[in-house]
C-alpha cells in the first residue's frame, strides 16, 4: 500500500501499521536458527527498499535529500551488496512525474564484531548528473540485520527503532528496471 516506500506525505497512515508490524516480526524471530547477517550469503545481491519507517528517509524525501527539490519525487532505492565487500546505494528520483533522475553512492560494508550490525560508509557519489560530485563528502548508515526470511525474498533491518524492509531482486532485475 505504499507509495513511495514510506517517505511520501500518503504513506503516513501506513507506517504505524508498518512499524507494529515490524515490530513483532523482531520479537518472532529473536530465536531464529538463520545465521547472523555477516554469515548469511543470501545478503549478496541487489534489494530494493519497498517499505520503510525512518523520519529521516521521509524528511529527506529520499536518500540524498534532492527528492525536496521542487518538481521532484523519490521513485525507488536499489542496495547492492557485492562479495567484495563493496556496495552501491541508487536512488532513483522523478522530475516532473518522469524517473529520470539517478544518483549513485558507492562505498563498502563491514560488520559489527557478532556480525548482527552492518556498517555501509558511502565516499564517492554521482549525483543530478554529476559524476564524482564533490559535494558529497561521505555517508554511513548502520542497521541492526534482524532478519531475512526463509524463502530469501525479504530481509528486514533496524536502525534506532525505525525499520527498513527490502525485497531481493533477482540477476539483472536492478539494471533491467532502471534501463
Amino acid at each position: 500500500k505504499l507509495k513511495r516506500f514510506g517517505v511520501d506525505k500518503e504513506d503516513a497512515s501506513e507506517v504505524v501499521a508498518l512499524q507494529r508490524a515490524c515490530e513483532a516480526l523482531t520479537l518472532a524471530s529473536v530465536d531464529s536458527p538463520a545465521p547472523c547477517l555477516r554469515d548469511d550469503p543470501r545478503l549478496i545481491g541487489d534489494w530494493e527498499l519497498i517499505g520503510t519507517t525512518s523520519s529521516d528517509l521521509a524528511d529527506r524525501e529520499g536518500l540524498t535529500g534532492l527528492g525536496k527539490a521542487p518538481f521532484t519525487n523519490p521513485v525507488a532505492l536499489f542496495y547492492r551488496f557485492e562479495p567484495t565487500g563493496t556496495c552501491l546505494a541508487k536512488e532513483v528520483l522523478e522530475f516532473f512525474g518522469q524517473p529520470i533522475v539517478l544518483n549513485e553512492l558507492r562505498g563498502s560494508f563491514g560488520f559489527s564484531g557478532d556480525g548482527v550490525w552492518i556498517q555501509e560508509q558511502y565516499n564517492e557519489a554521482d549525483m543530478s548528473g554529476v559524476r564524482n560530485t564533490d559535494q558529497f563528502t561521505s555517508a554511513t548508515a548502520t542497521s541492526r540485520g534482524v532478519c531475512i526470511s526463509a524463502d530469501g525474498t525479504l530481509r528486514l533491518g533496524m536502525s534506532n527503532e525505525q525499520y527498513f524492509v527490502f525485497k531481493k531482486l533477482g540477476n539483472g532485475e536492478m539494471d533491467g528496471w532502471l534501463q
